[in-house]
C-alpha cells in the first residue's frame, strides 16, 4: 500500500510540475506577444510623428483586438493591451478611445495603468468640451491614487481648473483688470526650455574659445521668443543668465511649473573635432558607445553613477510619457534638420537616438535633449556663432514644439 501511495504521489507531482511549467511558458508567450505589440506601437508613433498612416493603425488595432480576445482572462496583460489601444486611438477615434479608457478604469481600478487612463480621460473630456467630467477624472486621481505618477499632473491640472473658474467669475462681473488676464495666462500650456550648463560649467569649447553655455543660452532665448509669438503659450527657462543650475533642479523646476514638455538644448563636441551634425535624444538605456560617451560627458557635473542611472531609466521607461517623448524627438529632429538644410550647405542629420541623460531623469512630462551642432567642428562651430544659424535652429525647434502641441490638442 505504501509503495502504491508513493507511486501515486510521484505521478501527481509530475503532473503538477508539468502544469506549472506549462503555465510559465504560456505567461512568457503572452508577454512576448505583448512586447511585439508595444514595439509595433512605438514604430507607428515614430512614423506618425507628423502625419498618420491609417492602414498601419487599423492593422495594429486589429492585432491588439485579437490579443485582447485571446487573453480576456489575463488580468496582467489585458489592461496593458487596452491602454495601448486607447492611446493608439486617442487622436484618430476619440470616442472609441474614451470608451476603452472608461472600461479599463471600471474593470481594473487597481491596475497600475488606471490612473494613467484617468489622466487620458481628462484630456479627452476637455477636448470634447466636457470640463466637468475632465475635472472629475482629475479629482479621482487625487483621491484614489495619491501615490501614483499621475498625481502631480492631476494636482497641477486641478489648480488650472480653479483658476479657470476664477476667470469665468471675473468675466461674468465684467472684470478685465490685469489680474484676470494673468490668471487666464496661467491656464495656458507651459513649455520648459533648458539651456545646458551655465556658471562654472562651461560645457564644450569652440572656435576662439566660444563656450557652449553661452551659445545654447542665446539659442534658447530665441526659441522662447518665437514660442511666445503664440499668445496661448507660457515659456519657462531653467536659467535666464550665466548661472549654474544642478541637473536635478532643472526637472524639478519643470515639474513645479506644470510643464507640458521639457526640451534641453546643448551643443555637441567630439574627441578629434571631426564630428558634425544635429541629433535629438530621448531618455532610455542604450548599448550605443557614442551615445553613452555623450551621456557620460553631459552627466559628469552631477557625478551620476551609471548603475544608478540604468536603474532610474529602467523605472522611467515603464511610464507612458516615453511614447510622447519619442514623438517630440522626431518632430524636433525633422524640423530642425529641414530648416537648417534649406539655408546651409552640408547639414548632417544624425537622427533620433536614446541615452541615459541625467538632466531628463525625473521629468513628469515628455522630455528630450537636442544637440544642435558640434561646437568644436571648424565649420559648425563658426556657424553656431552666427545669429543666422542660431535663428535657424531656434525656428526649427519652436516650429516642432508647436506642431507637437497642435497634435496633442493643446493649441489650435
Amino acid at each position: 500500500m505504501r509503495v502504491l501511495f508513493l507511486i501515486i504521489l510521484a505521478i501527481v507531482s509530475v503532473i503538477s510540475l508539468d502544469t506549472i511549467v506549462f503555465a510559465q511558458e504560456e505567461t512568457l508567450a503572452v508577454e512576448a506577444e505583448y512586447s511585439d505589440l508595444r514595439r509595433e506601437y512605438r514604430e507607428l508613433v515614430i512614423k506618425d510623428a507628423e502625419k498618420g498612416d491609417s492602414d498601419l493603425l487599423k492593422k495594429l488595432v486589429a492585432k491588439i483586438n485579437q490579443f485582447i480576445e485571446r487573453n480576456s482572462e489575463n488580468r496582467v496583460f489585458l489592461p496593458r493591451a487596452l491602454y495601448l489601444k486607447g492611446r493608439l486611438l486617442e487622436e484618430k477615434n476619440i470616442s472609441e478611445s474614451k470608451k476603452v479608457f472608461e472600461d479599463l478604469v471600471s474593470e481594473y481600478p487597481g491596475d497600475d495603468l488606471a490612473d494613467d487612463s484617468l489622466l487620458a480621460l481628462s484630456r479627452i473630456y476637455r477636448r470634447q468640451g466636457d470640463m466637468t467630467a475632465s475635472e472629475s477624472a482629475l479629482r479621482k486621481i487625487a483621491s484614489d491614487y495619491p501615490s501614483s505618477d499621475s498625481f502631480l499632473h492631476a494636482d497641477l491640472e486641478l489648480g488650472s481648473f480653479k483658476k479657470a473658474s476664477e476667470i469665468s467669475t471675473a468675466n461674468k462681473q465684467n472684470i478685465t483688470d490685469s489680474r484676470s488676464i494673468e490668471t487666464l495666462q496661467n491656464n495656458y500650456p507651459v513649455i520648459v526650455l533648458d539651456p545646458g550648463h551655465g556658471g562654472s560649467e562651461d560645457g564644450a569649447k569652440g572656435p576662439e574659445g566660444v563656450l557652449e553655455k553661452n551659445i545654447v543660452l542665446a539659442i534658447t532665448q530665441q526659441v522662447k521668443a518665437e514660442l511666445l509669438n503664440n499668445s496661448k503659450l507660457r515659456v519657462v527657462m531653467t536659467r535666464e543668465d550665466d548661472s549654474l543650475v544642478a541637473l536635478s533642479e532643472r526637472t524639478k523646476l519643470a515639474n513645479d511649473a506644470g510643464g507640458e514638455i521639457f526640451v534641453s538644448i546643448h551643443a555637441n563636441a567630439s574627441d578629434h573635432k571631426t564630428g558634425k551634425g544635429i541629433e535629438t535624444y530621448y531618455l532610455d538605456n542604450t548599448d550605443d558607445k557614442s551615445s553613452l560617451r555623450l551621456a557620460e560627458r553631459e552627466n559628469f557635473i552631477e557625478g551620476a553613477n551609471k548603475t544608478d542611472l540604468s536603474f532610474i531609466v529602467s523605472d522611467f521607461i515603464q511610464g507612458v510619457k516615453m511614447d510622447d517623448s519619442i514623438t517630440l524627438a522626431h518632430l524636433v529632429q525633422r524640423h530642425l534638420y529641414q530648416n537648417l538644410a534649406t539655408k546651409f550647405d552640408n547639414v548632417k542629420n544624425l537622427g533620433v537616438k536614446r541615452a541615459p541623460f541625467y538632466v531628463l531623469v525625473g521629468a513628469h512630462m515628455p522630455c528630450i535633449l537636442v544637440e544642435v551642432s558640434f561646437i568644436d567642428h571648424p565649420v559648425e562651430g563658426r556657424r553656431l556663432m552666427s545669429e543666422r544659424y542660431q535663428k535657424g535652429i531656434a525656428t526649427g525647434i519652436s516650429e516642432a514644439i508647436k506642431v507637437y502641441l497642435k497634435k496633442k490638442g493643446k493649441i489650435s
